[in-house]
Order: C-alpha cells, then structure tokens, then sequence
C-alpha cells in the first residue's frame, strides 16, 4: 500500500474542524456529524481536480473521489433536511 502523505491528513482537518464546530454550535452531535460528512464532501471535489486521490481513504483515481464526494455531500444534505 504505501505511505500515506501528510497533505492528506492535513486537508482532513477541515471537516473536522467543520464538525467540531458545528458540535459546539448546536450541541447535537447527530448534526454536527453530517456537518462534517458535508465538509468532506466539498472536500473531495475539490480533490477530484487536484490530485485526484485521496490515499487515506483508499480513494486512487478521479472517479473514486468524485463518486465518494458526491455520496456524502448528498447524504449529508438529505440527512440534514430530514431532521430540519
């Protein structure tokens, strides 16, 4: 498998941050996840541009990223109009 690079998990702290801080807003963590799980959504596409890989999640080619991106920006955005 390889090493995995640092960028990788330095990009990563932007979703959690993003949950993070949703968490202390609301104080719901059920909401804060899919906060989160929407930040890496945006994430992976803007990795699908460049590089194109997400290693640490397995993701090798453009495709993976943007099909992985787009299932979590869409189940966040379901999830959280569900619960209003």
């Amino acid at each position: 498998m390889g090493r995995i690079p640092l960028w990788n998990l330095i990009v990563l702290l932007y979703p959690v941050g993003a949950l993070l801080w949703a968490w202390t807003q609301s104080g719901n963590f059920f909401f804060a996840w899919l906060y989160g799980v929407g930040n890496l959504g945006y994430l992976l596409f803007v990795l699908t541009v460049y590089p194109g890989n997400f290693q640490l999640m397995g993701l090798r080619n453009r495709k993976e990223v943007f099909t992985f991106g787009l299932v979590a920006w869409l189940t966040s955005i379901l999830f959280l109009w569900l619960i209003g």
